[in-house]
């Protein structure tokens, strides 16, 4: 989740945002500099840029909400994982188990660390390393490497 404690323009909405609309930065002089350096194509184009990388790499597009104290941009993780070159849909979080999870992750990002791990399950490090170690006494992982640099590989 991103949140950004700016406002959008009078009398624009979420909807207005998403849809063709003229570039109205809140700071001009910061938004030019960006324009000139390069890390701005087109003025007004940043949220269809978004979405549409989301639709290049088939990933969830982001729900966006708009509240008083600012705007939030919410990335679901993608709910599909590449196995082996075969494409398969990835566990449904809130009905699977910690283990099986954690498998997902690990297959999604070889180099996720524990921590990582716990910050996504919103569990402990300890609770996240009992499932590791169990994972691996079952032979299911293996870490390939040490503990900074290496990577997760999922044997099962």
């Amino acid at each position: 989740m991103i949140w950004n404690s700016g406002s959008l323009p009078p009398d624009w909405t979420v909807e207005k945002l998403l849809d063709k609309h003229a570039s109205e930065p809140y700071n001009p002089d910061i938004a030019n500099t960006f324009f000139r350096v390069g890390l701005i194509e087109a003025w007004g184009r940043g949220y269809e840029r978004i979405l549409e990388a989301c639709r290049e790499n088939s990933a969830p597009e982001p729900q966006i909400r708009y509240e008083s104290t600012g705007l939030w941009v919410e990335f679901p993780l993608n709910n599909r994982v590449e196995v082996f070159g075969e494409e398969k849909s990835s566990v449904d979080f809130s009905h699977e188990s910690t283990s099986e999870t954690i498998l997902v992750l690990l297959l999604q990002n070889p180099k996720i660390t524990i921590p990582e791990i716990a910050n996504n399950l919103g569990l402990t490090t300890r609770a996240i390393e009992k499932q590791i170690k169990q994972l691996r006494e079952a032979n299911v992982i293996r870490r390939n490497g040490g503990a900074k640099g290496g990577s997760w590989e999922v044997l099962k």
